[in-house]
């Protein structure tokens, strides 16, 4: 790093707390504070051994640092300030009053806050797994009264007293899921290693996704943040795998192939191009559960153009229909729904795995058919496919080449951070059930703490700037998203009692949006008591550890674990409780 380089660092450091004009996208949300300027990282350095002119630039960032740490004394505990109470369930990109229709998610900068998100008045740590399966604080949930109102004959949920009760009921099951599934389970092979990951649509309370959990089967819910309010926040806080979203005009934001059922119970209407969304997510020879009032004349008319079979169809509490889809390539001539290749070029076949902002259409993309077995949490089935990012290399052996090392390094990571806080008995005040990793890579940390029976899930957040990682994640049976960290996360404040993050200084968000805007997104999913885990240079450590300290985060414990190739710093943060 040239001296010029550092002097510059030093001011773009000295000027942590500058305000920064909003974007005028949108008028800007009057929260009395501005957003702070971006805290530049340095890039992160090739892992060679040091020249001679690598040992004079050692000095100067010898140099740099101390200057650093003298600019960033002056920062206080505290400095970032908490938002007005109006902010409490604070969620930029999905929160749009004045337009009901508009589901999807729609970010605007200037809705990014820079004060901090404050918890509810009477917030309380959160119930522990597996009791909040069925029960949790009524406190810390926002309206969750209007909801049983709206769905309280569905029995999706009760309030009694200080808490909120779930009794497993939805819209079409409301003698309870577990029923519903014994149900299913007569034309679905739910109980059989077939099925491992399931996609829930529109799906309230995730009373589904948490009855599956019983059969083995990881299940990903989501549903948008409409009439019915706080229904994905209810389920986060229940401890069960969910996120905002809504399939109205983008493709959701994973990768083809990833499903083996997918469910979806009284669905908006379901029209071609959202069929073609559903055959890119689902797996050959997956299960489409489709239950509403009455039997789908549009979906039975086009399901033979898709290559599927519909196998069951009976009345119950309305109508069920399951659809298994084709176990081989679909070979069918369709004019409703030809090749993606065919209509538009060889070279969209890569964009089914790049959905992030797409708008889907009515083609139809091959699928991989991957065969899981019994070790493939740990290595499994390697797909052969191309570098969508333009960074993974394409060919299987130099990609299980790479898993296996990024494995090997995690469970080395992961012994430190058992040592500051993170286990199974505990996460702060309140144990340890959601956990976001924000650079998932290959999934490996995740795989680990499932291969061990840590009763914790794993959102596996691939950026949409990193190696296209995410189907290997779903071969290895983990669930996880794409994401742009210069926008908010899926979810609503206080809903992960984890977030950990690995590797940030290669982004180019990081330069883009400012480090000190990812941070703070982090501080709103968190809940009080959690931990943030960190693993990264030397350098991105030292552009942290001051926002941190302003965040009111405690160090748990910071750790060096260079060599002599390159520097690598291991820490653990929790966040105040309440």
């Amino acid at each position: 790093m040239s001296y010029t380089c550092v002097k510059r660092l030093v001011r773009q450091f000295s000027s942590f707390f500058r305000a920064r004009g909003a974007t005028k996208t949108e008028a800007p949300v009057d929260n009395g504070v501005h957003r702070p300027p971006k805290v530049s990282v340095p890039a992160r350095r090739p892992e060679v051994r040091q020249s001679t002119n690598d040992e004079q630039n050692e000095q100067v960032n010898k140099t740099a640092k101390t200057t650093r740490q003298a600019k960033t004394e002056q920062i206080k505990v505290g400095a970032f300030k908490f938002c007005s109470q109006k902010f409490t369930f604070h969620t930029p990109s999905y929160q749009f009053p004045d337009e009901t229709n508009v589901l999807e998610r729609r970010f605007v900068a200037s809705r990014m806050l820079s004060c901090r998100i404050p918890p509810p008045t009477g917030y309380t740590t959160p119930v522990r797994w597996p009791m909040s399966k069925t029960k949790v604080w009524l406190s810390n949930l926002g309206g969750a009264k209007d909801l049983e109102k709206m769905k309280g004959g569905q029995n999706w949920l009760r309030v009694r007293d200080k808490f909120v009760h779930f009794d497993g009921g939805g819209t079409h099951f409301r003698k309870g899921a577990a029923e519903y599934l014994r149900f299913l389970g007569s034309a679905v092979p739910l109980s059989s290693s077939l099925i491992r990951t399931a996609l829930d649509m529109g799906a309230g309370v995730a009373s589904f996704g948490a009855d599956l959990l019983t059969y083995g089967i990881l299940t990903l819910s989501y549903a948008p943040h409409d009439q019915h309010s706080f229904q994905i926040q209810c389920a986060l806080e229940r401890g069960i795998p969910a996120m905002l979203a809504a399939l109205q005009r983008t493709r959701l934001p994973l990768p083809s192939a990833s499903f083996d059922l997918i469910h979806c119970s009284r669905c908006r209407q379901v029209g071609p191009d959202k069929l073609a969304e559903i055959d890119r997510l689902l797996r050959p020879g997956g299960y489409v559960v489709e239950s509403r009032s009455s039997e789908s004349v549009t979906v039975n008319a086009l399901i033979e153009e898709l290559c599927w079979k519909k196998i069951f169809s009976k009345r119950r509490q309305g109508h069920t229909t399951i659809y298994q889809k084709s176990k081989t390539p679909c070979r069918r001539r369709s004019e409703k729904y030809p090749l993606c290749t065919e209509k538009y070029g060889a070279e969209t076949e890569a964009l089914k795995d790049t959905p992030w902002g797409q708008q889907f259409g009515s083609c139809r993309f091959t699928t991989a058919n991957i065969q899981r077995h019994p070790t493939s949490i740990q290595m499994p089935s390697i797909r052969d496919v191309g570098a969508a990012h333009g960074q993974l290399p394409a060919h299987p052996k130099v990609i299980e080449k790479n898993m296996k090392a990024e494995l090997a390094l995690t469970k080395t990571h992961l012994n430190y951070y058992r040592d500051y806080g993170f286990s199974a008995s505990s996460a702060g005040a309140s144990g340890l059930r959601n956990v976001m990793d924000m650079n998932a890579g290959f999934g490996s940390f995740a795989a680990i703490l499932e291969d061990d029976k840590v009763p914790v899930w794993v959102m596996n957040v691939v950026p949409i700037e990193a190696p296209n990682t995410l189907q290997h994640v779903y071969d290895r049976g983990l669930i996880g998203i794409y994401h742009d960290w210069c926008q908010d996360a899926p979810t609503y404040p206080r809903t992960y009692d984890a977030v950990r993050m690995e590797n940030f200084s290669s982004m180019k968000f990081v330069e883009r949006c400012g480090l000190v805007s990812v941070v703070l997104e982090v501080d709103r999913i968190l809940r009080p008591g959690g931990l943030f885990l960190f693993s990264d240079h030397a350098s991105m450590y030292g552009a942290l550890q001051p926002i941190m300290l302003a965040l009111g985060f405690k160090a748990n414990g910071v750790q060096n674990v260079s060599s002599a190739e390159h520097d690598q710093m291991l820490a653990v943060w929790q966040k105040k409780a309440v």
